[in-house]
């Protein structure tokens, strides 16, 4: 097991460890985590079109979060539509600048990623002094992608990965970890077929209309039907700002690029 390796598996038993000694829920139980595919707008953006061998930024980008301690969390991508480029990993700029000495500064935090796993980038973080936490969002982290091919590709967290929030309460020594919920954690689509709720690569009004009315206007959204019921592409889905585009789409024919 390489060094790399060996230094995130250590770190996430000890968030899990934390987890499991603790039985209620913590302050980051309603934070939300998003995959925002263009960084260099102010919006999280959950769609975009992409040619082979183009190369950008990707961010992971937490909202709503409350004394945020540490993260860790896998992000699945198609490997033989995306490559996750190794050296395109940066630290985010919502946690302190990162440090990685075995000393662990006061202020200061560590940063890991593991592409050991084909279709996984697995991405840690924490803060190493004992009180410090941060509240508010953020970028948590960014990696490059490189597109190989122009089919679509769906980024998203999955449940059956160890997705965990840790919160940090300040004076009280044991720490608090919540599970990403799927409600609170959304993918993103690149060369996706706008208004194909249901992913099957067409839409359809048979298909698609039921699971874009089940998420929309009863809530019922995983992260991957979540992602595309975003149909304006402002970052959540909305009954004004998503249901007119989506009806002249699959109705009408008249879709986003």
């Amino acid at each position: 097991m390489g060094k790399s390796c060996l230094a995130t598996t250590l770190v996430i038993i000890a968030l899990l460890f934390c987890w499991q000694m603790s039985a209620e829920a913590g302050q980051n139980s309603e934070a939300t985590v998003h995959i925002d595919l263009d960084t260099a707008t102010a919006d999280v953006q959950t769609s975009r079109t992409a040619s082979v061998d183009d190369i950008f930024d990707v961010d992971i980008v937490i909202k709503g979060a409350v004394n945020l301690k540490a993260f860790n969390l896998v992000v699945t991508f198609p490997e033989a539509i995306l490559e996750i480029q190794d050296a395109g990993f940066t630290e985010g700029d919502l946690f302190p600048d990162p440090n990685v000495s075995l000393e662990y500064p006061e202020g200061k935090s560590f940063f890991m990623e593991d592409l050991d796993t084909p279709g996984k980038a697995q991405l840690t973080g924490i803060i190493m002094s004992s009180d410090d936490a941060v509240t508010g969002e953020g970028v948590l982290f960014r990696m490059r992608c490189k597109v190989l091919s122009t089919e679509q590709a769906v980024l998203q967290f999955l449940a059956e990965d160890i997705q965990v929030l840790q919160d940090s309460t300040g004076a009280r020594p044991e720490a608090i970890d919540d599970p990403v919920a799927l409600g609170t954690a959304s993918g993103a689509t690149i060369n996706g077929t706008p208004c194909d709720i249901n992913g099957d690569g067409f839409r359809s009004i048979i298909g698609d209309v039921p699971p874009f009315v089940d998420c929309v206007y009863f809530g019922n959204c995983p992260p991957d039907v979540g992602n595309r019921c975003d149909i304006n592409g402002d970052g959540f889905t909305s009954i004004i700002g998503d249901v007119p585009p989506f009806v002249d789409c699959v109705y009408f024919g008249n879709c986003p690029e």
